[in-house]
């Protein structure tokens, strides 16, 4: 059968390719992403024409609702950005049906990855920002606790994990600060999250949900000065590495 091999490939070549534009960009190729999910299920769907079994198809089609569903959830609870769901939808659409340990191996080992970056991105712009300078003795306390758990992880690693959590809570609010940028009204873009509520002529764009299309086309229609924005970081690339994972085990 030629189809699956030709949907795994689209699926590894749009996953790793995108995950490489937004980590560089911050900009995912939307109309390869979007339109990739409907070619993931019509793909599985005529492989089971052919072969008569459908539960490729099927698991193409559940995991891509579970991906928009779960996806959607976290889109609204602001913890990533559209682009987010929509790539994890086409990992799904695409690659679930092929790896017999895709759920929820991929869905874990995506959270693992994203965490991981999460805290490499962290300390990047505490370091960066230099915040660090204002909490110099809890990072080297930090510093020892990690060379502690170094030579015996288990169970030091529990130790380490409070430490980190407290260091972070002690310094969030000053990192926070640093993704806090102006920006034009007119600029606004979609999956943009505001600082605050926003009015627009007669309409007001709620900090409580990512700016969305029609949103931006308020903004750039009625739009007047400057509105601070909380930027993100691209997060994509934890599903690169969960699928390199995926394939090294």
């Amino acid at each position: 059968m030629v189809i699956p091999p030709l949907l795994v490939f689209l699926g590894l070549f749009v996953v790793f390719y995108s995950s490489a534009i937004d980590f560089a960009t911050t900009y995912l190729p939307e109309n390869l992403v979007r339109y990739s999910i409907p070619v993931g299920l019509l793909g599985w769907l005529a492989h089971g024409l052919v072969s008569g079994d459908f539960s490729f198809f099927a698991t193409s089609l559940w995991l891509t609702a579970f991906s928009f569903l779960a996806g959607g959830a976290l889109y609204y609870l602001k913890q990533w950005a559209s682009g987010d769901m929509w790539l994890i939808a086409v990992a799904s659409s695409l690659l679930g049906p092929a790896f017999a340990g895709f759920w929820p191996n991929f869905y874990i080992l995506s959270a693992v990855w994203a965490g991981i970056l999460g805290l490499g991105y962290y300390f990047y712009y505490l370091f960066r920002g230099g915040v660090y300078r204002n909490h110099f003795p809890g990072l080297v306390l930090l510093a020892v606790v990690a060379l502690f758990t170094a030579f015996d992880p288990f169970p030091r690693i529990v130790i380490l994990g409070f430490a980190l959590v407290f260091f972070i809570l002690s310094t969030r609010k000053e990192v926070e600060a640093l993704f806090i940028v102006r920006k034009k009204v007119r600029d606004l873009e979609e999956d943009d999250w505001l600082f605050e509520d926003l009015k627009v002529g007669k309409h007001t764009i709620r900090a409580a949900l990512p700016v969305g299309k029609k949103e931006v086309e308020l903004a750039r229609k009625f739009g007047r000065g400057y509105v601070e924005i909380k930027s993100g970081v691209p997060m994509t690339p934890a599903f690169s590495l969960a699928l390199a994972t995926l394939l090294a085990l």
